[in-house]
């Protein structure tokens, strides 16, 4: 997600130019430059080591918090605790800002551009058969497409499909999160709309989900995770979601969680009945995955050749008074003003 300056040059070409920029014009006596060559390298095996530690491809990923804490755990999204999350090697630049996809028209002002990147990379997880692509995230005047497509080039043993997922640059807290979507439809096929932090980031997983299971779209999927611990449940809605986009939404508060359909209340989550609460601040995230059939159970299996589409638009964040002091900024990031509700 942070674009990593030389991630993708090779660890050896910036080791040569560190030794360059460090070598020594040459002493007139050769036993001086002996001594000087036995006295500097060490220093000068020194720098090899740290540049490869620092610049390589593979230091690179292993250090992109970001990048990876959106494999990490992801699969908890699909309503089954997972616990240890798989490790997986990641190019440190497959997370691209949403302004270098297709976002056009006049509500796709820079601030709201600058707010979003997109996920564009293969993804390993036991609970998905999506790797993410960029183009399958279009971004238009009136909305957000997320696409899910059939892999064209798959072989056995690899992801059968394309998925989209955009999230937040900056972390928000507690308050009102809220989007027009209209879910994606067909077994095996998930839409998701929710908030996650985790141990790539230096933090415990806390979660807040709502999902559509397109085997089902007359039902949502609410869920919360605290330091991994899942709880979710199912809500009827009374109508179709992938029939048209409306207003769904889940009010974030120290003590309790409360989501909504269409401006009506339709479940609550409280400390006091329900157990602790998620309560760290989190990335904000809308995606379109195939299941892998592990997990057919829930999901539904997928079809093989399964194309469908989540529409998402009018996102918004409203922050809490009790809001931290630098959710203002990624408010505006959003588009949408700061207000005050109460806590």
């Amino acid at each position: 997600p942070n674009e990593v300056a030389c991630a993708a040059a090779p660890s050896w070409q910036l080791s040569a130019s560190v030794l360059h920029a460090t070598r020594q014009p040459r002493l007139s006596s050769s036993s001086n430059t002996r001594l000087w060559g036995i006295l500097t390298q060490p220093v000068r095996w020194l720098l090899i080591a740290l540049t490869i530690m620092i610049f390589s491809p593979e230091a690179a990923a292993a250090t992109d918090g970001e990048l990876r804490a959106l494999d990490a755990c992801k699969g908890a999204g699909a309503g089954v605790a997972t616990g240890a999350c798989p490790t997986t090697k990641l190019d440190p630049m497959a997370l691209l800002p949403a302004d270098k996809a297709n976002f056009s028209g006049p509500t796709a002002s820079p601030a709201a551009r600058s707010a979003w990147q997109v996920a564009d990379y293969t993804f390993s997880h036991s609970f998905f058969d999506t790797d993410w692509r960029k183009a399958n995230a279009v971004f238009r005047a009136e909305d957000v497409s997320l696409r899910l497509t059939p892999r064209p080039d798959a072989i056995p043993g690899e992801n059968r499909f394309y998925g989209a997922s955009i999230r937040t640059r900056v972390p928000t807290g507690f308050g009102r999160y809220e989007a027009l979507i209209q879910a994606g439809r067909g077994p095996g096929v998930v839409t998701g709309f929710f908030t996650y932090t985790g141990s790539a980031y230096g933090t415990r997983h806390d979660e807040i989900d709502i999902e559509f299971l397109g085997r089902d779209t007359t039902r949502i999927h609410v869920a919360w995770f605290v330091d991994g611990s899942l709880k979710s449940r199912f809500i009827d809605l009374g109508f179709d979601a992938a029939d048209q986009p409306r207003r769904y939404a889940f009010e974030w508060h120290p003590s309790h969680i409360a989501w909504f359909v269409e401006g009506r209340e339709v479940f609550r989550a409280t400390e006091d009945v329900d157990g602790p609460l998620p309560q760290v601040p989190s990335l904000l995230f809308a995606n379109i995955w195939a299941a892998d059939p592990s997990i057919s159970d829930w999901s539904g299996t997928i079809v093989p050749g399964t194309r469908a589409e989540a529409r998402v638009s009018q996102i918004r964040f409203t922050a809490f008074a009790a809001q931290q002091p630098d959710q203002a900024d990624a408010t505006e990031m959003i588009g949408t003003k700061v207000s005050a509700a109460p806590p």
